[in-house]
């Protein structure tokens, strides 16, 4: 990837597992509901696999459906 690369699991070659919860939270508003792409700045690829991890969290009890 580029150097102006905006998304910061690009730039830091980040991988998305839904294991951490605590990592998966950042991507989470205050509701529980999943941050768009605009808020996050995640790409559209990286913003896929969080939102695939949130589910799987949320499906494992690891993540809350709603706060």
């Amino acid at each position: 990837m580029t150097a102006k690369t905006r998304c910061k699991l690009c730039r830091y070659d980040t991988e998305v597992d839904y294991k951490e919860p605590g990592f998966l939270e950042k991507f989470i508003d205050r509701r529980g509901k999943l941050l768009p792409r605009s808020f996050t700045g995640n790409c559209a690829r990286h913003q896929r696999e969080v939102s695939r991890a949130v589910k799987r969290s949320r499906n494992l009890a690891l993540l809350p459906f709603t706060r």
